[in-house]
């Protein structure tokens, strides 16, 4: 009979397996065991009391942010709020397409994989980049950054980098959209405006 030969821990080796193949054999479950305590954020608490919910109150709201920064819902690029009571906002973006057909030629979607990157930022958002890889690996991209000019105007700055064999056909677009307040949360659907008729004894 053979004995099957057990490899004994060394003495003082914390891991006897890697981190990226234990999350592989553990699966989401298990592995979300071996976080600290922190990072559950109070899923197991006993009582939702422990959350302190109220510390959150008035830290995440519009009045928080600056004016400009990249707080559009449907492309990478710049918004401007002007009037934080009225809900609207001004969204702006520019993007390169290429002519090559092995490039990714779509818009620059925050919802949907669309090679855009956001790169560095100031706290104050009065800086910010992100890189646009139009061929894949850096064989083609383009870095867009949005500085702050003035209260009421920014500096776009784009620097295309060509890492291919080939010289590149390129055109830059420019989207420009007024966006209205959506129509409820986790909505795409904004609210329709109309003049509303009330009749003399009617409260809107």
């Amino acid at each position: 009979m053979r004995r099957k030969k057990i490899n004994k821990p060394v003495a003082g080796q914390k891991n006897l397996i890697p981190r990226r193949d234990f999350f592989k054999l553990a699966g989401a479950g298990a592995a979300m065991l071996a976080l600290p305590r922190p990072a559950f954020g109070g899923i197991f608490a006993p009582s939702a009391g422990d959350l302190k919910l109220k510390g959150l109150a008035r830290t995440h709201d519009l009045p928080s942010l600056p004016d400009w920064g990249p707080f559009s819902k449907k492309y990478f690029g710049v918004s401007h709020i002007p009037d934080v009571g009225k809900g609207l906002s001004f969204d702006f973006s520019v993007f390169p397409l290429l002519a090559d057909p092995s490039a990714k030629n779509q818009l620059p979607s925050v919802t949907d994989a669309s090679g855009v990157h956001p790169w560095e930022a100031a706290s104050d958002l009065g800086y910010y980049s992100m890189r646009i890889e139009s061929i894949w690996k850096d064989q083609f991209y383009t870095d867009v950054s949005f500085s702050q000019l003035s209260k009421t105007s920014r500096l776009i700055r784009l620097e295309c980098v060509n890492q291919t064999a080939a010289p590149q056909q390129i055109t830059l677009n420019c989207l420009s959209q007024l966006v209205f307040p959506p129509l409820h949360e986790l909505s795409a659907e904004p609210i329709r405006l109309c003049d509303v008729v009330l009749p003399p004894d009617g409260i809107w």
